[in-house]
């Protein structure tokens, strides 16, 4: 009999660090250098927990049952990634290439760019490094909306925008990150 495997739990709270990186010659091997790039821009700290959360859909289907079978069969079928709104924060008066309004300048309408996910590593005391394991979800972004609610004592201001899957819409997961 095979000894069972009883791996630890890594918590996720403050271990998700987020990139949005404009451009990635190549996806399957991120370079340091381009998510650190004056055009990527690290915003792991301006989304809200409900302003990230990729989601997979996959398709099942039956298979007619063939005379000799004894059961039926179930089949896998296309899949589709999709994203919440991102719901990140806003300085509404914030002055241009502030920290209020960063998140807001760099995640333009229109743009498709990739978001670089790593996992499992603090996500403020742990730069991205060479040999990381990441994610790399390629989007496209969509409209921005300021958003706030009057009603909450303890309400920001944030904007939320819309945000498609881009190319495949899989991720690239687990590739390391390159010098």
């Amino acid at each position: 009999m095979a000894t069972p495997v009883f791996p630890p739990g890594i918590t996720v709270r403050g271990n998700v660090k987020l990139a949005f990186v404009t451009t990635l010659a190549d996806p399957t091997a991120p370079k340091l250098t381009e998510i650190n790039a004056g055009s990527s821009v690290d915003i792991s700290c301006m989304l809200a927990t409900d302003g990230w959360k990729p989601a997979l859909e996959q398709n099942k289907g039956n298979v007619p049952r063939r005379v000799c079978s004894k059961n039926d069969r179930e089949v896998l079928g296309a899949e589709k990634y999709t994203f919440p709104n991102l719901h990140y924060s806003n300085n509404p008066q914030g002055e241009d290439g502030s920290p209020g309004v960063k998140a807001s300048e760099t995640l333009v309408p229109g743009t498709t760019g990739y978001v670089v996910e790593r996992l499992g590593l603090d996500s403020i005391e742990d730069d991205f490094a060479i040999d990381d394991y990441v994610n790399v979800w390629a989007i496209t972004l969509g409209a921005q909306l300021d958003d706030y609610d009057l009603t909450d004592e303890f309400g920001e201001f944030w904007i939320t925008q819309g945000v498609v899957a881009a190319g495949t819409g899989a991720p690239l997961r687990r590739v390391q990150v390159v010098a």
